[in-house]
């Protein structure tokens, strides 16, 4: 069953939030998706404030938005995430996150 992705732009929006089941964005073809990838990015730009539940953290982390900061991904995805994006500090512990100064995941 193929799966589809909504992005809902509101012109002005300061909150950027990808939410996302497992199987949505820890697979492989949504985050190779070049053109979702560079939207989330330049929508990330605009945003006052950028979050992710579950694994649309994939997506941020393929777009280079949570380079360099902590992250608290789905448990089930932590190993995943880790190997492929080195340059995140994947936490798997943590049931919220109790930096809000950060990008959160």
């Amino acid at each position: 069953m193929a799966r589809r992705i909504a992005l809902v732009a509101v012109p002005d929006a300061q909150i950027l939030d990808i939410t996302g089941p497992l199987e949505v964005f820890a697979t492989a073809s949504a985050i190779r998706d070049a053109r979702l990838v560079r939207t989330v990015a330049r929508l990330a730009g605009r945003a006052r404030r950028v979050t992710s539940v579950c694994t649309g953290a994939f997506l941020l982390a393929e777009a280079g938005l949570l380079d360099g900061r902590w992250a608290t991904p789905h448990w089930a995805a932590c190993e995943r995430r880790a190997r492929r994006y080195p340059a995140v500090e994947v936490d798997p512990d943590p049931i919220f996150a109790p930096r809000p100064e950060e990008i959160r995941a």
